[in-house]
């Protein structure tokens, strides 16, 4: 029957299948999950039957942004009266022999201490995002105080590997961490506050070139996450090279021991040398030493 919900619902079920179908294949999302699977195979190769496999495939598919993709194609779609903002990433200027991390803030939630502020109190106030990466510092617009502040800007950041090696394979040895932060300034510039900060190892990008990351922020709070940023790193050019997931894996891991060595062989050392000062004289056990 015509006026039967149940048909109806069926009708409708078809078209918007149609549809998601259509849209999937104007945008070339087939092929790119396509060339995502081969890849995976071919540096998988006899693990077609792991369970993980396919949550592995999905883990790729997010970090290199097809997801993000479609929504944004889907955001742009149901506002066509506004104007898109070109990708900038097409018009950086790139000096040839360097490589650049493209970070994208994809906006900010869950920021819930902003909920017990006044509206008095927020009005007077706007939140950034702060960015430090060796001695590059990158600040974001302002936006008015809110529990889902939409950060949307972009930063190109210069990686230093000529100072770790000679070639592009030396990528890999730049440690420098990104610090992310998040301040809320007053409009009048008088007063700012951190909110939360985090630092996140970049490197995991150079497995496929493209990563999404969700990063929690410490606050105040410990356990607490003052508030959430989505970021979008991508590796620039695009020549750079790749390295597997085990190579990155156990870099981090390799610096992060040598790190851990050197400071527990300085606190023996200043151990041996305190015990060695006090027995110079009996008052050397009452005096105090600035050791760092």
């Amino acid at each position: 029957m015509p006026g039967d919900p149940s048909h109806v619902n069926a009708e409708r079920l078809k078209e918007l299948r149609v549809a998601v179908h259509k849209f999937l294949q104007d945008s070339n999302v087939y092929s790119k999950i396509r060339d995502i699977v081969d890849s995976y195979v071919a540096e998988n190769p006899g693990d077609s039957s792991n369970p993980a496999s396919s949550a592995d495939v999905m883990k790729i598919i997010r970090e290199k942004g097809l997801v993000q993709d479609l929504l944004n194609r889907l955001r742009g779609e149901k506002s066509p009266g506004i104007v898109q903002t070109p990708n900038k990433a097409l018009s950086w200027k790139l000096l040839p022999g360097e490589y650049y991390l493209h970070l994208r803030l994809a906006g900010g939630k869950a920021f819930v201490d902003n909920l017990d502020l006044t509206p008095s109190f927020a009005k007077d106030y706007q939140m950034y995002v702060a960015v430090h990466f060796g001695s590059q510092r990158y600040r974001s617009n302002l936006e008015d105080v809110s529990l889902d502040p939409p950060f949307r800007d972009e930063f190109l950041i210069d990686l230093d590997y000529k100072s770790f090696g000679s070639c592009a394979a030396d990528l890999i040895e730049v440690s420098t961490p990104l610090h992310i932060a998040v301040f809320r300034e007053e409009r009048l510039l008088t007063f700012s506050k951190m909110v939360g900060e985090n630092i996140v190892d970049w490197r995991k990008v150079l497995r496929t070139g493209y990563l999404g990351l969700t990063v929690e922020l410490c606050g105040d709070n410990p356990g607490i996450p003052a508030g959430i940023l989505e970021l979008q790193l991508e590796l620039l050019p695009n020549k750079a090279p790749r390295f597997s997931e085990e190579d990155v894996a156990s870099r981090i891991d390799l610096q992060r021991s040598a790190i851990t060595s050197a400071d527990r062989e300085f606190l023996l050392y200043a151990r041996r040398w305190w015990m060695e000062f006090q027995d110079i004289r009996p008052t050397h056990k009452q005096r105090k030493i600035k050791v760092f």
